[in-house]
């Protein structure tokens, strides 16, 4: 019934490699855990301030919150609440965390097909918060995968192309 299959030892690496990434994504998104926020990006700081300490565990919190009102189906709050994690005003070292937050919660919010309201988060959040890069690429990816989902190809392609210019961008 099965067959077995020889596998290099060069293609086990990279099977192993690949499985490892695939769990830690998914173990992540379906446990809603953000360890991101819990540890510093920025490893040239040896030491965080108690400020910046106490917004990451703020943020921390506010995260998992978010998932909770969306698990609980209390959309209306979900809004405010993300509102409350911008008004932290973390600032461009931090950009990753709140990049990595957003994109959980929009496809928590996306499997709820509450496609409008990730969307306005995420409209809401590249407003105010300075994402520069690989965060702005994949916001905007995932603004084309809304789209997509809500069945507007026309939107999904502007969405794209906007992370083709952030992609190329030095």
């Amino acid at each position: 019934m099965f067959s077995t299959v020889k596998i290099s030892s060069r293609g086990r690496h990279r099977l192993l490699i690949f499985s490892f990434a695939l769990i830690s994504v998914l173990v992540s998104l379906q446990t809603g855990m953000l360890s991101a926020f819990e540890s510093s990006p920025a490893p040239e700081e040896e030491r965080l301030s108690p400020e910046i300490q106490k917004k990451l565990n703020l943020a921390s919190v506010q995260h998992e919150l978010i998932l909770l009102l969306i698990e609980k189906q209390n959309f209306d709050k979900v809004e405010p609440e993300w509102r409350k994690v911008l008004d932290l005003r973390l600032g461009a070292a931090y950009e990753s965390l709140i990049a990595d937050s957003l994109l959980q919660i929009g496809y928590k919010l996306s499997e709820a097909k509450k496609l409008l309201l990730a969307q306005k988060l995420l409209d809401e959040s590249l407003s105010v918060v300075p994402f520069s890069g690989k965060s702005k690429v994949d916001i905007f990816r995932f603004k084309a995968y809304l789209y997509k989902e809500a069945g507007d190809p026309d939107s999904a392609i502007k969405a794209y192309q906007q992370a083709r210019e952030q992609a190329a961008k030095p």
